[in-house]
């Protein structure tokens, strides 16, 4: 069982910048909306990324996140399976390879396999 990712969970590019997450309020824990995968694929990553962009070194900075998988077989919100802890994406950003998405759920309340 894996923790279920919310609007409070930190969810972040490889490079530090922070994803703008977007919940789903129909279902929440300690007031925070959970997530689906749509709340975090093609949501934007904040000016924080460290990736100085540099077009002869192929590096440019995660501006939004381009692919997100790690979901609940059962548990679902509004019809779609909520996001877990287990997390992982891509961003449009380069440092030379594409930077990774990851998560941190901060919270044990709710779980889901």
């Amino acid at each position: 069982m894996s923790a279920v990712l919310t609007t409070g969970s930190a969810v972040r590019c490889s490079e530090g910048g922070t994803v703008a997450v977007e919940g789903r309020d129909r279902l929440t824990v300690d007031g925070a909306g959970v997530l689906r995968l749509d709340g975090v694929q093609g949501k934007g990553v904040s000016a924080a990324c460290a990736t100085v962009p540099d077009s002869s070194k192929g590096l440019v900075k995660c501006t939004s996140v381009t692919s997100a998988s790690g979901q609940a077989a059962k548990l679902l919100v509004d019809g779609a399976p909520v996001a877990l802890e287990t997390l992982s994406g891509t961003t449009n950003g380069t440092n030379p390879s594409p930077a990774t998405v990851s998560a941190s759920a901060g919270q044990t309340r709710l779980t889901a396999g």
